[in-house]
């Protein structure tokens, strides 16, 4: 959806940061980028908003539904990235 999230190039591979260090879970991706004769590896690290996005994305690309008004956020769960979507009920009920 937006062409510039990456440079032009093969994606290498990606290494999921689940942190408990300010900023949340980070996402670094390796991208070959070529320019000309000359190949390089970049690393392009993403944010939580990113990483929400991309998750919502992929949500609505696979037709699973997803409320609107909820709270969204991503986390690392059992090793594995996960959204986690949180209704008004429930926000209602930890207050």
């Amino acid at each position: 959806m937006r062409p510039q999230f990456l440079p032009h190039g093969q994606v290498l591979g990606f290494r999921l940061d689940g942190g408990k260090e300010e900023g949340g879970i980070g996402l670094t991706i390796s991208v070959e980028a070529v320019y000309g004769a000359t190949r390089t590896v970049l690393d392009v690290r993403t944010t939580q908003p990113d990483i929400v996005e991309l998750l919502i994305r992929c949500c609505l690309e696979n037709n699973i539904p997803i409320p609107r008004s909820s709270a969204k956020a991503a986390a690392v769960v059992d090793g594995h990235l996960a959204l986690i979507v949180r209704h008004d009920s429930q926000l209602l009920t930890d207050a």
